[in-house]
């Protein structure tokens, strides 16, 4: 099985890979605030990262509830996208591989589902979640949107539902199919997006029913926290295995990579992902490590847990 892992600097990532024949692999990530610059400046800059040695570029396909490219039969074309001419997924696929490196499609939002500098002055939730409310992440305390006072608001999508589940998957099969050139996906907020999510009725309806127990905050050291976790990981563990299906039975080839927490935070975001990889889910991981302290502690469990 072929395996690969990254290390984040910031603004780029190097990986190296664990399989027959060794690969050394460097990516960044074009982010939208980059992608959508005159052309001739997003050029230089693929001029610049490939003089610099880099092979692979995460472009940015779906964030702040739209997606880069027009067309989508799931999600509107995102506002940065529409001053772009053209097709700006295409023309970054057209221009990387012209430069000989690699092209994924960094599906930034994941799980997330809207981004407003603040909500209690925004009349919408995103384009999903205005057809689809029920389809919010809830808090313990029933709020719908994660306020960062820095910012702004984020509207996520219940992990656990299958209409989320759904979306995600027919979206991104969209993306692998709609390019045949592009070399990857990249997924990112494959996760809950925080500690004691989600409390929607759905959530609660069926954590009841699989575990006999009611859905409330528990202690950390508790049996039930334990319980409500190991729910979480099943839950997105299976996710994962029935999206990989999807995208590889519709595109035979396609490499699937994905943002995940560090260690430490598998637990609260429900992220088994060493379960991901050791079942062939996905074809690389990529820890989010942004120290030195951090760094060391995770390739050591990494090493451990996926020699």
């Amino acid at each position: 099985m072929y395996r690969k892992f990254c290390w984040w600097l910031p603004g780029l990532v190097l990986l190296a890979s664990c399989a027959h024949v060794k690969v050394e692999e460097r990516g960044i990530w074009l982010d939208k605030s980059d992608m959508f610059k005159p052309k001739d400046q997003v050029a230089k800059l693929f001029d610049d990262l490939q003089a610099a040695n880099f092979t692979t570029v995460y472009v940015n396909t779906q964030f702040k509830g739209g997606v880069a490219y027009p067309g989508s039969a799931f999600l509107p074309l995102a506002e940065q996208a529409k001053s772009f001419e053209g097709d700006a997924l295409a023309w970054c696929i057209e221009e990387l591989h012209r430069r000989k490196m690699r092209a994924e499609a960094w599906v930034e939002y994941g799980f997330y589902s809207y981004h407003t500098l603040d909500a209690t002055k925004d009349k919408s939730q995103g384009a999903v979640l205005d057809m689809h409310p029920e389809w919010c992440a809830l808090d313990e305390e029933g709020n719908r949107y994660i306020h960062h006072p820095k910012w702004g608001d984020f509207f996520t999508l219940c992990p656990s539902q299958p209409g989320p589940q759904d979306l995600l998957i027919d979206l991104y099969r969209e993306i692998a199919t709609k390019y045949p050139f592009l070399d990857g996906i990249n997924f990112d907020r494959i996760r809950y997006a925080r500690k004691n999510h989600c409390f929607c009725a759905y959530c609660k309806e069926h954590f009841k029913r699989d575990t006999g127990l009611e859905l409330k905050v528990y202690p950390d050291a508790s049996p039930e926290y334990a319980r409500f976790v190991s729910w979480h990981e099943a839950i997105l563990t299976a996710f994962v295995a029935r999206m990989a299906a999807a995208l590889r039975a519709a595109r035979l080839g396609i490499v699937l990579t994905a943002c995940v927490v560090p260690v430490e935070e598998k637990l609260e975001k429900g992220q088994e992902w060493f379960s991901w990889v050791k079942a062939g889910s996905v074809d690389a991981v990529i820890p989010m490590l942004y120290t030195d302290e951090s760094f060391d502690k995770n390739l050591a469990e990494i090493q451990q847990n996926l020699p």
